[in-house]
């Protein structure tokens, strides 16, 4: 049966990109963030497979997270390898300044774990390197060209990359209307959410364009990761 979103929108924009967009609705939106990359996102599964098991042999080690967004993801990765004893320090990065501003204010500080107001072309010219580097939803934000870039400035700054992103799916659309508007109230969260998943990547697209050194796999609940880890 075909997909009814079967083309990928392109010319999309998400509330919460717009320079003008309400402070107060994209404050919150931050905010909400936690709660659907929890149910969604997967990321105490990936960090479990790939990235524990690669730490734990490590004496000391490193990871980059590109658009931190609401902070949280880097914040639960910093929680879970402290809890498995891991001397993980890691660096977030965000080329929106009403990101870090929010995470200033509304995120703990905490030992290890640093968020700046930085691109990763600026890390690339420093020629800063990490041992993982990670991204969140970043992917269906980008052309072609621009996941190019991203895929090669990857592996120029760490060894072991996971880019982690929706997979365009008529059900996931379906699923994510179902979500009841008031748990996210006065946010961008269900409009945006929605635009993303309309923006996203099939599996079969992305395997078309992922950058050369990258692997794409299919992980539940409609996600993609696109990696290099177990590519050889």
């Amino acid at each position: 049966m075909p997909l009814i979103l079967s083309r990928r929108l392109t010319d999309g924009v998400e509330q919460m990109d717009r320079q003008d967009c309400d402070p107060i609705k994209l404050h919150r939106t931050y905010r909400q963030f936690k709660y659907v990359n929890r149910a969604v996102s997967g990321w105490h599964r990936i960090y479990a497979r790939y990235i524990r098991p690669l730490a734990l042999r490590m004496k000391h080690c490193s990871l980059l997270d590109i658009g931190f967004g609401g902070g949280d993801i880097p914040w639960a990765i910093h929680r879970w390898s402290r809890r498995d004893q891991i001397d993980l320090n890691i660096t977030a990065i965000e080329e929106d300044p009403r990101a870090l501003k929010y995470v200033e204010s509304a995120i703990p500080k905490l030992p290890g774990l640093v968020y700046q107001h930085a691109s990763t072309g600026e890390l690339v010219q420093a020629e800063r390197r990490f041992d993982f580097v990670i991204s969140n939803h970043l992917m269906h934000h980008l052309r072609q060209d621009q996941l190019t870039l991203l895929g090669s400035q990857s592996l120029r700054l760490g060894k072991h990359v996971i880019h982690n992103d929706i997979e365009r799916g008529d059900l996931a659309y379906a699923l994510f209307t179902l979500i009841p508007a008031p748990f996210f109230r006065d946010s961008f969260i269900v409009e945006d959410g929605l635009c993303s998943i309309r923006r996203s990547y099939s599996a079969a697209e992305l395997r078309a364009i992922a950058p050369k050194g990258f692997i794409v796999r299919r992980h539940f609940p409609y996600r993609l990761l696109m990696t290099n880890i177990g590519t050889g």
